[in-house]
């Protein structure tokens, strides 16, 4: 359901998405009281890449956690969820070739995979294989936490 957000977001065309960010934006500049005609371009240019880093963050932290669920394994989980997260950052890219008015960009692709990392190694901090109340054993197909 999150990765399909993400391609719906990324498949709008240029003015859809910018409708949506300078939205967020004068709720932004409102909720910190901060002049629009001094601070607008910030806060739009830096919500739109907060935005690529976020989508991914919690796209790689939900891909990680099926990973390491179905595999136990935490490497294993590591290196799936990479190749994941990098196919779909890509991809998500690269099908702005194929909307009107909208290109790819290395920044953002450099963004959704930084999302991605920082996604991973939040949900590897805190889910630590081996130390006692996070130690998962698989019983009979199905995990009991120890």
């Amino acid at each position: 359901m999150w990765c399909a957000l993400g391609l719906f977001l990324s498949s709008q065309d240029i003015s859809g998405t910018t409708e949506i960010s300078a939205a967020i934006t004068r709720f932004t500049l409102k909720l910190f009281r901060l002049p629009g005609q001094t601070y607008y371009m910030y806060v739009f240019d830096g919500l739109r890449s907060a935005a690529h880093v976020g989508v991914f963050l919690v796209t790689s932290a939900a891909i990680w956690t099926a990973f390491f669920v179905s595999t136990d394994k935490r490497y294993k989980a590591c290196i799936w969820s990479a190749g994941v997260c990098l196919a779909f950052s890509v991809g998500s890219e690269m099908g702005k070739l194929f909307v009107p008015g909208r290109h790819c960009s290395v920044t953002d692709m450099f963004l959704n995979i930084l999302g991605c990392a920082v996604g991973a190694g939040i949900v590897c901090a805190l889910i630590i294989p081996g130390k006692k109340g996070n130690k998962q054993e698989k019983t009979n197909g199905e995990f009991n936490r120890s």
